[in-house]
């Protein structure tokens, strides 16, 4: 390639990346396993910085995960968010961390509870229940238990002719939640209260449940390789996709 052709191709690729950032984003949503730390992992302090640094600059940060709004809280605090907005339980429940606002999306169902009693009778204390509102998480206490117990939820839920939910199966859990609700439907409801559009969210996932956040965003942002979005911007890791959006914002 010529040296001109790589010159056209350099500032190309920068007035594109700038023109992504054109807009005034206000909100930028985070999934947590697998994107803010590894799974089991605790997060690392770079990363902590690096999104502390953008709280400073005047952005949102929001956390949306399968997990429960106190640990979310907690996680946030203890990265040293001051303000953090937080969606748990894959979009069942949103907490405001500055007016203290907590907006349950779903109702805990009769067919959860049907199915946490039979989990519990047939598993008893090989598993461990995230303690939450509204969505069933089935934490197996050896992880080579989590086949045996997805394909006991799958069998249990046809022969019952259960329809009205829907589940996430991760590498150490298995989330159950009403059907229609997601991550996806919470931005949706952030956005009605906060008045904000989908040109002023940044999201950033790396699997199935992310999916439904990512649509709902003006610029998505991708971890790894285990979901295609045809917009998605896509990274390595974290602290790839963090210092992108530190240098642009």
């Amino acid at each position: 390639m010529s040296q001109k052709r790589i010159i056209e191709f350099l500032f190309f690729s920068f007035t594109k990346d700038l023109a992504v950032f054109i807009m005034n984003y206000e909100l930028i949503i985070f999934d947590v396993d697998g994107v803010i730390a590894e799974v089991g992992k605790p997060v690392e302090r770079t990363t902590a910085e690096l999104l502390v640094n953008l709280e400073k600059k005047g952005l949102r940060i929001a956390f949306a995960s399968g997990k429960n709004i106190s640990y979310l809280l907690g996680l946030a605090r203890g990265i040293g968010l001051s303000k953090p907005l937080v969606i748990g339980e894959n979009g069942c429940v949103i907490f405001d961390s500055i007016t203290l606002r907590e907006i349950r999306l779903a109702k805990r169902t009769r067919e959860l509870d049907i199915l946490e009693k039979e989990i519990i009778k047939v598993f008893n204390d090989q598993i461990w229940l995230q303690p939450n509102q509204v969505q069933l998480t089935i934490f197996p206490k050896d992880l080579e238990k989590i086949n045996e117990i997805k394909n006991f939820l799958i069998d249990f839920i046809s022969k019952n002719n259960i329809k009205d939910l829907d589940t996430y199966i991760h590498v150490d859990a298995i989330d159950i939640l009403p059907k229609g609700v997601n991550k996806g439907s919470a931005v949706q409801k952030i956005m009605e209260l906060y008045n904000i559009s989908r040109d002023d969210i940044i999201a950033v996932g790396d699997s199935e449940s992310d999916i439904p956040m990512l649509l709902k965003a003006g610029l998505p942002i991708c971890i790894g390789e285990k979901i295609r979005l045809e917009r998605c911007k896509r990274f390595n890791n974290i602290r790839e996709a963090l210092n992108y959006l530190g240098r642009y914002l």
